[in-house]
């Protein structure tokens, strides 16, 4: 049996926000309970959070990017 089909839930999440961000990071733990993870988002994500930073010139645009594939 793969690790696939002994997966008690399969969590599909949808863009790259705060919650599904921690919940990767928590993926190991969370595999080992069971659950599979897909992530469902564009491979370079914009903080909103920094938005106000980047739109006032005190950030330059990358300082907003996550690299959400890395």
């Amino acid at each position: 049996m793969s690790a696939i089909d002994s997966c008690k839930v399969h969590a599909v999440l949808v863009g790259a926000g705060h919650a599904h961000l921690d919940l990767l990071h928590q993926s190991a733990r969370l595999r080992r309970a069971g659950v599979r993870l897909t992530l469902v988002a564009p491979r370079m994500f914009h903080y909103s959070g920094l938005a106000t930073g980047v739109l006032s010139g005190a950030l330059a645009p990358e300082a907003a990017a996550i690299d959400v594939a890395a």
